[in-house]
């Protein structure tokens, strides 16, 4: 379910998300120093959780002080890809 803001806890800390029209060159962003994460709405709902679990991995990294990591597109794109065919395999987990 797609909600236009709401809040998301990111460690020991909360994240606000919020939909948006676009973004320029990208599906999501996330915004360290606003706590913020906004992802672009106009794609499906697997695709925009998806969007949102990356963005959540980087900045997840980035409050557990490992800030060269939550930079590290390989493998926070991997992990949220991890997390999707989990998602998608076992949806009751």
């Amino acid at each position: 379910m797609k909600r236009s803001v709401f809040t998301i806890p990111v460690a020991f800390t909360d994240y606000k998300v919020e939909m948006v029209s676009a973004l320029p060159g990208a599906a999501g962003e996330c915004d360290f120093a606003r706590k913020r994460i906004r992802v672009a709405e106009g794609t499906s709902s697997e695709n925009w959780r998806a969007t949102l679990w990356h963005e959540v991995l980087h900045a997840l990294l980035y409050e557990l002080g490992h800030d060269k990591l939550s930079d590290n597109e390989a493998l926070v794109e991997g992990l949220a890809i991890s997390i999707m065919r989990i998602r998608t395999q076992i949806p009751d987990l």
